[in-house]
């Protein structure tokens, strides 16, 4: 008999499976896929160094606590901004007609940084690698399907070190003014409980291109 855990990481990857083969029956472009590819890791070269180079900053200048108004207020700011950026400059060099950059994740902070189901099952499917193969390295690869002329690429964000361990660890690591802060803004946190290495989300980045 199937335990419900079984059943649930079976229909995981046959939801990835439908979402695959959809993409390859929608007249996929294998190199629109490479260069989806290419402009996802531009694009996030742009937008996540800032943000980290800003948070660290703000946890020196006035600690994990300050660090929370900060992020709440700079990273949608920043992200619409750097969306607006990186768009004009794919337009011009690319052919980009529409493009957006958002994390998501499957125990979001954010109440919108959720995914839609084909965008949930990569990072199920990621999630179960992870959890069958514990204690072994695990490379989880960066995924990308075409689906009503938009060509979608995920590239997963993992715990990479201690220092979210005061946002997003557990009870003992996290900062407790912090996280009294996250409560208020974020009542429906479910970001707790890492371990460094852990599958925080994706970065989805999603491009239409002139025809």
């Amino acid at each position: 008999m199937n335990k419900p855990g079984n059943l649930f990481k079976v229909s995981a990857m046959a939801s990835l499976f439908i979402t695959l083969f959809l993409s390859a029956c929608n007249k996929t472009d294998p190199e629109k896929i490479f260069l989806n590819e290419q402009l996802t890791s531009e694009a996030i070269g742009e937008l996540a160094p800032a943000m980290m180079k800003n948070l660290h900053e703000k946890v020196d200048s006035e600690g994990y606590a300050g660090a929370v108004t900060f992020c709440n207020i700079f990273s949608p700011k920043h992200g619409k901004q750097k969306n607006q950026e990186i768009l004009e400059k794919f337009k011009s060099t690319y052919g980009v007609e529409e493009f957006s950059i958002r994390r998501i994740s499957l125990k979001n902070r954010n109440p919108k940084a959720v995914g839609d189901n084909a965008t949930t099952d990569i990072l199920q499917n990621w999630e179960d690698q992870l959890t069958e193969n514990a204690g072994t390295p695990v490379d989880l690869k960066t995924k990308t399907y075409y689906s009503n002329g938009y060509y979608t690429t995920l590239k997963p964000i993992r715990i990479p070190g201690k220092f979210c361990q005061g946002c997003h660890g557990s009870i003992e690591e996290r900062d407790p003014m912090a996280y009294e802060k996250i409560r208020q803004l974020y009542p429906d946190d479910k970001a707790i409980d890492y371990n460094v290495g852990d599958l925080r989300g994706a970065f989805v980045v999603k491009i239409k291109y002139a025809k």
